[in-house]
């Protein structure tokens, strides 16, 4: 069977009324799970409650070009364009100020992106596998996750994905209207986030090696019409920001952006050891259901393009263009230094909707047994490399007799189900009823996995305990409070409405930061601040990071504490 993959309708008698009502209520559900306890503590202590207090700041100040007055670290949070901050503004104007209002438009934006996933893969490939690629799309622990952060990067993908159908579409349609549409997708994916949507256009370009000469001539006219639009709609923020700080835009952007730090040397701390592989392990973690699906049809279908006696004519253009987009998201992100978990996200849409293709192919008995059986290994020993993080410590570490030792029961229960799992799979290809086992297994456990975190995992998992210390402040009518912690904490500001930011003028916050000496902080504290008018919220987070060993390093006797969370203590003077 070739690779070739024409868009296509599913026959009237394969899926009959009823089921077109059932997917409908699939995707329903699939969108619909990542608004479960949405608002739950806390907004976590950076991104997120970073572009929280950044659409704060419309609320309060009507900031809604430049934020930068009123951000934390002015341009540093506010140079990023502002679309998602001003949909975020618009839900606090209408829900309140809260956990919920900062992440439902992340939220929206994923429930939006199974609806795209669906379009195009159905498009490429067939209902089926619209189903499949939603539910990929919809369950997996990375895009769920992302789809309930307050950060740009859903919405980003959302978009970038549009523009990208948008743009297949009108290649096989001649449409001029959607191509501008194409374009306009573009142009808010440019007012999301800064420079990552301009990797679209680069992999149209990539794209135009395996396509006919016509589909060429149509890529380059509708990229360069989407690009145009593009500009137009997302030119006139940059171009004011540029303005109202006395630089040209270039040069700007590239400055405050920091792109040559991100790319060749790294920010924040965040250049990996694992390298080129960091994307690949990230990948194998956040979807390890789609991953050797994905890469499968990747490599399948590159092989078959480059292969002498087919034509290129056997690639579809739309397929051609999800190949190229997650090549070359892989090529740039890897090249640069900085990486990020988020960084994967953009790589993994297009992985998914290709894997699709491959599960569709297994199911329906398209692919020879050795291959299905090979894949369904591979991907059994992925997902377990996904739920092992104490081999994946081992694995990245430069293994010892001790460290193996220690994790000796992880290791052993990794490869006893990884061994056992392999040899039942040997066996799948040949068990009849595939479609109804697959389905109803990966179902089973893309859902049951998805649930637990949506329910019992996001009440657990991110509590640091800010949002119940701020609201043991307010009981208590502290109008005085000690911070102890390194330089600005954004998840801090957020559940003190930003106190440390001067937004309320009756609360006196003084921070202390530990870094300049934790017993200096000790001294300050009881010479200067023993008295009962003042509340000590401890940040426990760099005794994490090892820049003291113990509470009582900073906070001197007289002192009791009366709230400890994993992230916080509060701490009051006692008059002996």
């Amino acid at each position: 069977m070739s690779g070739q993959t024409k868009s296509r309708t599913e026959p009237a008698s394969s899926f009959p009324r009823w089921q077109d009502v059932g997917i409908v209520a699939l995707l329903f559900f699939i969108a619909a799970v990542r608004f479960v306890n949405l608002g739950y503590a806390d907004l976590q202590p950076w991104d997120e409650s970073l572009y929280a207090i950044r659409a704060e700041t419309i609320i309060r100040f009507g900031d809604w070009i430049d934020q930068s007055a009123h951000s934390i670290g002015g341009l540093y949070s506010a140079v990023h364009p502002p679309l998602y901050v001003w949909l975020t503004a618009v839900a606090y104007r209408f829900l309140g100020i809260s956990e919920f209002s900062a992440r439902v438009v992340s939220a929206l934006a994923g429930a939006f992106l199974v609806l795209i996933i669906y379009l195009f893969a159905r498009y490429l490939y067939g209902k089926r596998a619209g189903v499949v690629a939603a539910a990929l799309l919809g369950f997996q622990p990375m895009t769920l996750f992302w789809s309930r952060q307050g950060q740009f990067d859903m919405l980003l993908v959302l978009l970038m994905t549009l523009s990208v159908y948008l743009l297949a579409k009108s290649l096989e349609r001649s449409s001029t209207l959607l191509t501008v549409a194409s374009g306009v997708a573009l142009g808010f994916a440019l007012l999301t986030k800064l420079f990552v949507a301009l990797i679209i256009p680069v992999s149209v370009l990539v794209a135009l090696v395996g396509t006919t000469p016509i589909n060429r001539r149509k890529m380059v006219a509708g990229m360069v019409t989407a690009v145009i639009v593009a500009v137009v709609i997302a030119a006139p923020w940059h171009i004011v920001m540029a303005q109202r700080h006395g630089e040209d835009v270039i040069s700007f952007f590239f400055h405050h952006g920091a792109l040559l730090e991100r790319t060749f040397s790294g920010i924040e701390g965040n250049v990996k050891s694992l390298g080129w592989l960091y994307y690949v392990n990230q990948l194998a973690i956040g979807i390890p259901v789609a991953f050797t699906f994905g890469f499968y049809r990747l490599f399948r279908v590159i092989g078959e393009l480059f292969q002498r006696h087919q034509t290129r004519s056997n690639g579809h253009p739309g397929e051609i263009l999800l190949i190229s987009w997650a090549t070359v998201f892989f090529l740039v992100f890897t090249a640069m230094k900085t990486k990020l978990a988020v960084y994967t996200l953009p790589i993994a849409v297009p992985l998914i909707i290709l894997g699709s293709k491959t599960l569709d192919d297994i199911t329906n008995g398209s692919l020879r047994k050795s291959i299905s059986a090979s894949l369904l290994i591979a991907t059994w020993w992925v997902v377990l490399w996904a739920l092992s993080p104490e081999v994946r410590e081992v694995a990245k570490s430069a293994p010892t007799f001790n460290v193996v030792f220690n994790s000796a029961s992880g290791i052993l229960t990794f490869l006893l189900f990884g061994f056992s799992g392999s040899v039942l799979f040997l066996f799948f290809p040949f068990v009849r009823p595939k479609r109804t086992l697959i389905f109803s297994t990966l179902g089973f456990g893309l859902i049951a996995s998805a649930c637990h975190a949506v329910t019992i995992g996001s009440r657990t998992w991110y509590d640091d305990g800010a949002k119940r210390a701020a609201e043991l402040l307010d009981v208590n009518g502290a109008s005085a409070i000690i911070a102890i912690g390194n330089d600005v904490n954004p998840q801090l500001t957020f559940y003190l409405r930003g106190a440390d930011l001067g937004w309320r003028s009756h609360m006196k916050f003084i921070r202390l930061d530990p870094a300049q000496g934790v017993s200096r902080v000790r001294q300050r504290l009881q010479r200067e601040f023993s008295n009962d008018i003042y509340w000590i919220i401890l940040e426990r987070d760099e005794i994490r990071k090892g820049l003291y060993s113990s509470e009582a390093d900073a906070v001197p006797s007289g002192f009791m504490r009366i709230f400890e969370s994993r992230g916080y203590s509060i701490y009051k003077f006692m008059q002996p």
